[in-house]
């Protein structure tokens, strides 16, 4: 069991990076319920295993003003990409970053006004796709630039993608999405 790095922060999502070398886990501030939480200004943190020496190498905050409501994606070999989401007191945003993990660096950063949800997903070819604001939108972290897709009547609570195609579940149905 590993407990380095997640005394006080509990794992949201997580990702595997260099074909597995490394596990990468977007953490959120937790307390036991024997303390009292003090979660104010505690930021989320992004905490790196190495798999072949055994070790944590990296524990850091992407973001200050971080919260819960993380996602991760290794989008090229070795970068990691991943959402926060802004804390509560301020106005909904986005907050991405990618990681370079072996060398453990936030390579860059981008804040994109309005609410996003759901995991990342990367498709075959490399793009990475999101849903922010009512739609799916297409992302390429070299440039941050976001491009419409879709729109949809509901956030997917989950997605894959087989034979190229992207499924969604959209509430109560399961539908398959057009994003050409």
């Amino acid at each position: 069991m590993i407990r380095e790095g997640f005394e006080f922060h509990r794992g949201n999502a997580i990702a595997s990076a260099c074909d597995g070398r490394y596990v990468v886990v977007a953490t959120t501030a937790w307390w036991p319920r024997h303390i009292e939480p003090e979660s104010c200004g505690v930021p989320d943190r992004v905490v790196t295993y190495d798999v072949e020496s055994g070790n944590i190498i990296g524990d850091l905050e992407p973001w200050r003003d971080s919260r819960a409501g993380s996602t991760l994606v290794e989008w090229q070999p070795g970068q990691v990409l991943g959402r926060f989401v802004a804390r509560c007191d301020s106005e909904p945003e986005a907050l991405f970053f990618l990681l370079d993990v072996v060398s453990q660096d936030v390579v860059s950063t981008h804040r994109l006004a309005g609410i996003s949800s759901t995991r990342l997903l990367r498709m075959p070819d490399g793009d990475i796709l999101g849903y922010h604001d009512g739609g799916i939108y297409r992302l390429d972290p070299g440039c941050w630039s976001f491009e419409p897709v879709c729109k949809l009547d509901a956030a997917p609570r989950d997605w894959c993608v087989v034979d190229g195609q992207v499924y969604a579940f959209l509430d109560t149905r399961l539908v398959r999405l057009d994003i050409s």
